[in-house]
């Protein structure tokens, strides 16, 4: 999946929302897919003129439990920020229900924002906005390619899958008044 495009884009429509500091719970910290997540937020940042805060950066688990953990411990050093960018949907749950037992509204007062359009984030509430990802699995694709090779029979010398990802607006972000 193009991890670095969807996060690049969650930052995007935050920051087009007015947000300019925005947390980023990520999972692990040596993860290829926390990396490239991480390094797409992080460009997108800059793009827009924002200096990356190490403080506003956490990493935990893909789950609930992290994105709990990982939120009330932003919340109790005080740090400020106005959205979150959860690296997937259960770190946004867990994240949703920290801000909800700080006293905090999401929208309302924090924005959140997660990464794979789980069955579950139109059910949440408010409904997740989330990063929506190509539904078919890359081992699928692969099968079908080699499939294709032999039924044709191609000769190729490389291959390159790119899975697609889109943004699944609903309603767990606002605009910042100015």
């Amino acid at each position: 999946f193009n991890n670095i495009r969807g996060a690049r884009t969650v930052v995007e429509y935050l920051v087009s929302l007015g947000h300019r500091r925005i947390c980023m719970l990520a999972g692990p910290e040596r993860h290829l897919v926390c990396e490239n997540r991480m390094f797409g937020a992080v460009s997108a940042l800059k793009s827009a003129g924002i200096t990356p805060e190490r403080d506003l950066s956490s990493f935990g688990a893909y789950n609930a439990d992290s994105g709990y953990e990982q939120c009330r411990e932003m919340i109790r050093r005080k740090v400020s920020f106005t959205a979150i960018f959860a690296f997937s949907d259960f770190i946004a749950l867990g994240a949703i229900k920290a801000v909800k037992e700080a006293g905090l509204k999401v929208p309302e007062d924090i924005s959140v924002i997660g990464f794979d359009d789980m069955e579950f984030a139109k059910y949440t509430e408010p409904p997740l906005t989330t990063v929506h990802r190509f539904e078919r699995s890359i081992s699928y694709l692969i099968a079908r390619t080699i499939t294709d090779i032999i039924l044709y029979r191609k000769t190729i010398e490389t291959v390159e899958i790119g899975l697609r990802t889109f943004l699944m607006e609903r309603e767990s972000c606002r605009a910042l008044s100015t």
